[in-house]
């Protein structure tokens, strides 16, 4: 996904102490239009002065918040984002995921300097908004910078939900921590790895959320994009129930059907066999990888789910949609959403796409299916 207000720049400074007033640097592709304008890291601790061209957002300046993480300077910006959602995909949902601001992070350290923009999305649910920096590594975070100048640094920026007190990023070249500011934070480890972790942890040092990394940008997963055939919401996105339709030839059987497929799928039963629980979902044996994912994320979360079945509306013989509140420890709340549920073969089973969409608030995607 490129949204086109969320241009990135990078800016290099290849002397270690003799940097001019100003750097400039062209834009993705060389485009001179896409230049950035930087007044260097070393002028005014705290401040910066970017001019984006055509194709990117322009505006004031708000400094968020400035640190060191050992070679690594990072200064923080917001600024207004004319940028009404930044949803990926033909199937977008925009809601899940708009954005009205901009964060602007200013990377330095004694070899390069690097500006990277970043689309504030934060999806409900989420504890951990991966948010994509231009310009990215791929579709994927983290982003390296400073490779031309034999510099390179792992770049990824969050929005953490409320209740988020600090962040963490580990790679195999080493870590970084810091607290959000008004939910947001950007973590920088030096070196080529990227492959590692980010960790979210509340005020009293639990952990909330667990992200290996690399992992898509949030914008490009269910949170966001939801193909045209999902009728399950992402996690955290409320939907009113729909009215009932042609009704099943034994309704109360067919809802103690719904409801059991539901226990199958979200109770964690101690003893029984790994993947027992998939027997109650739509596709269960193409969604072992993802199942050892969530356990991987939130193995307690995954060791003590349960599951309180409400209101069961039949749309058809076949299908059905039935409120669900899930409950589990060491982890943030998931409540009471609405699902999907499709008898196949004689058996009631929870929609795929439902079992996706509470996987996605762990960490965990499925397969194409």
């Amino acid at each position: 996904m490129r949204v086109p207000t969320a241009v990135g720049f990078l800016a290099v400074c290849t002397a270690l102490a003799g940097c001019g007033t100003v750097v400039t640097s062209n834009g993705p592709g060389g485009d001179p239009a896409g230049a950035a304008v930087v007044a260097p890291a070393s002028a005014n601790p705290g401040d910066a002065s970017v001019t984006v061209g055509a194709d990117g957002a322009s505006g004031p300046l708000t400094p968020l918040t400035r640190r060191a993480s050992g070679s690594v300077t990072l200064r923080l910006f917001t600024t207004p984002s004319s940028t009404a959602s930044s949803c990926a995909g033909s199937g977008c949902l925009p809601s899940p995921c708009p954005t009205t601001q901009q964060l602007v992070t200013e990377l330095s350290t004694p070899a390069m300097v690097a500006i990277l923009n970043s689309s504030v999305i934060a999806p409900p649910g989420t504890p951990l908004a991966l948010l994509e920096t231009l310009p990215a590594t791929g579709g994927t975070a983290p982003t390296t910078v400073g490779t031309p100048e034999a510099s390179p640094v792992q770049v990824v920026a969050v929005r953490a939900a409320d209740g988020v007190a600090r962040v963490t990023m580990t790679t195999a070249d080493g870590s970084d921590e810091a607290a959000p500011v008004q939910n947001l934070v950007t973590l920088a480890v030096p070196g080529t790895s990227m492959t590692g972790q980010l960790v979210a942890y509340d005020s009293s040092n639990h952990p909330l959320a667990t992200v290996p990394l690399p992992a898509p940008f949030t914008a490009e997963t269910p949170a966001c994009h939801v193909p045209p055939t999902v009728t399950a919401p992402p996690p955290g996105l409320q939907q009113t129930m729909p009215a009932p339709g042609p009704q099943p030839t034994d309704p109360a059987t067919a809802t103690q059907g719904v409801e059991a497929a539901y226990h199958t799928a979200f109770t964690a039963v101690s003893g029984q066999p790994p993947y027992a629980s998939l027997d109650g979902v739509q596709d269960g044996q193409d969604l072992h990888g993802a199942l050892d994912q969530l356990r991987r994320n939130f193995a307690t979360a995954a060791a003590t789910a349960s599951v309180v079945v409400g209101r069961v509306v039949f749309t058809s013989p076949t299908t059905a949609t039935a409120q669900f509140t899930l409950s589990y420890q060491d982890g943030l709340p998931y409540g009471t959403h609405i699902g999907d549920a499709v008898l196949e073969s004689g058996h009631w089973l929870v929609a795929r796409d439902t079992y996706c969409a509470v996987l996605a608030f762990g960490g965990a995607t499925c397969p194409p299916g």
